[in-house]
């Protein structure tokens, strides 16, 4: 029964069930206990396919039930989070659930009359707020998906964009982001949604298992993508021109350029229109290939968003966080006067998505495979 399957079920081709998965059931499950009652059980039974787009795409779940006290509640909750990551392992759940029952009448009476109270009176105003307004925006706003190399300054932008530090900036080589994230803002009336992915040679994910992560952050936007955003810190690599090689059919092909802008990050002199064209065209230079896919995109845009969690000994420093604020702001105003112009009302469909990702995941198995049937074939001929 769908109410009870681990929305990546749904939403990720070839998606193996795990303890994980199990444990969202069983959130569900402990749900029904409280409610009395089948989750959504005013959904007709042959509608299954609707629910289950609702359940995964615009993250439907059940409300609370009044009285619950609030540890279960939040047990629940957590057993069925989107971020699978977050789940509960069945010992922890057991634990909680052994504490829970040793509670006496009175301590559950007290749990369940003062659930709402303490809910109310714990929360942060300015999260609420955060959240209601997120709410408020709804689903017909812009969809940014930024993608990228590790370290090349993805996070940073959604910050910027967002104008929030909630996505976690850093400069080093490890990969820092481990599922997509995703916030709603709002600039002079119009509603932007941003996505951030996890980084292309993430240090601890496989090829497969990046592509997977993607796609959750694709599919976390049931409209569409308004605008892909790829992240450059310099020139690309070579790990980058091959993955461009190997796909250059699909991507043109499919159409999905139309939805690209380059975003070429940590470039200091973006504000000079005279270097600026010498950054594309050494960018075009470095190969014919590359150069025709940047040709074919929206376009490039060019902005530094240089360090502003930077620890502070002296006024030096906060000077230099200053200024750092500053250039954020300028290049935060130059990807929005962007993507007022290139975000219209088509979107790349979740439809196209599906067709283009088994083609993807074809080729780079077969480039996989090639590479190895080259690794056999020097081993017999140095034996």
């Amino acid at each position: 029964m769908v109410e009870y399957i681990d929305p990546r079920c749904h939403k990720i081709t070839r998606f193996k069930k795990d303890k994980n998965s199990d444990i969202y059931g069983l959130g569900v499950l402990l749900w029904e206990i409280t409610s009395g009652r089948p989750p959504f059980s005013d959904y007709l039974r042959d509608a299954s396919y609707a629910l289950s787009i609702k359940i995964c795409y615009e993250n439907l779940i059940e409300n609370p039930i009044v009285g619950t006290p609030l540890r279960y509640q939040q047990l629940y909750q957590k057993c069925w989070d989107e971020d699978h990551n977050i789940r509960p392992d069945i010992e922890e759940v057991y634990e909680i659930l052994s504490q829970l029952s040793q509670l006496t009448t009175d301590e559950s009476l007290d749990l369940q009359f003062n659930n709402n109270v303490e809910e109310c009176q714990n929360c942060d105003s300015d999260f609420n707020d955060s959240k209601l307004h997120e709410l408020s925006i709804g689903p017909d706003s812009k969809n940014l998906l930024i993608i990228g190399l590790t370290s090349c300054g993805k996070s940073t932008l959604c910050n910027v964009l967002s104008e929030t530090d909630v996505f976690r900036e850093s400069e080093s080589s490890v990969s820092e982001t481990s599922n997509h994230q995703k916030k709603y803002f709002e600039v002079d009336g119009t509603k932007y949604c941003v996505v951030d992915t996890v980084g292309f040679k993430h240090t601890k994910l496989s090829t497969k298992e990046i592509l997977d992560k993607i796609e959750e952050g694709i599919y976390s936007m049931p409209e569409g993508i308004s605008q892909i955003l790829y992240v450059i810190d310099g020139r690309f690599t070579k790990d980058e021109i091959r993955i461009f090689e190997l796909l250059e059919n699909i991507i043109f092909e499919s159409g999905i350029l139309e939805y690209v802008t380059f975003v070429k990050t940590k470039f200091g002199n973006f504000k000079s229109q005279t270097e600026r064209k010498k950054e594309k065209y050494k960018i075009l230079e470095g190969n014919e290939k590359i150069a025709k896919i940047v040709n074919s995109c929206k376009d490039v845009v060019y902005v530094d968003n240089p360090p502003i969690n930077i620890r502070i000994y002296d006024d030096d420093d906060r000077d230099d966080i200053e200024r750092n604020k500053k250039t954020r702001t300028k290049s935060r105003t130059i990807l929005l006067d962007h993507l007022e112009k290139v975000c219209q009302e088509n979107h790349f469909e979740l439809k196209m998505w599906k067709e283009l990702y088994p083609k993807i995941i074809k080729y780079i198995d077969d480039d996989i495979e090639a590479k190895l049937d080259k690794e056999l074939e020097k081993i017999n001929i140095q034996e």
